[in-house]
């Protein structure tokens, strides 16, 4: 009898170990640790139209002279917007009425698990200026 009264406990202590541990990652969630990308929009789904019939090796696409990025891996184009840094799986403004098949894009030879590579900007603008 003392054994089982012994496991219901356990279980009991482990149910309220597991609950408060549950609340506490619910609770915190967003504080000190805020980002600066704002996902404005759900991600697409599969490549954009403008995309080659080989696709793109690389996770991050850029768009010299516009300050937009396109995620691969997530769908979503990263652009600023009124000093923010925002996601969409929409063509932002930057980007809106040109022919994205043609303008100038470039592979960013980043990690994979970099998710901000706006992040890298002034970099960027160094080495592809706009227009060459």
């Amino acid at each position: 009898m003392k054994s089982i009264k012994h496991i219901a406990s356990l279980l009991v202590g482990m149910f309220l170990i597991s609950a408060l541990a549950f609340s506490q990652g619910k609770g915190n969630k967003g504080k000190g640790n805020e980002k600066t990308v704002v996902v404005v929009k759900e991600k697409g789904k599969g490549p954009p139209p403008w995309a080659p019939a080989h696709g793109y090796r690389k996770r991050h696409i850029y768009f010299p002279g516009h300050n937009c990025y396109f995620d691969n891996i997530k769908g979503l184009y990263i652009f600023m917007d009124k000093g923010k840094w925002l996601m969409s799986p929409e063509i932002p403004f930057p980007l809106k009425g040109l022919d994205l098949k043609v303008i100038k894009k470039v592979e960013l030879d980043l990690d994979d698990n970099v998710l901000d590579p706006h992040k890298f900007l002034n970099e960027h603008l160094k080495l592809f200026p706009a227009g060459k």
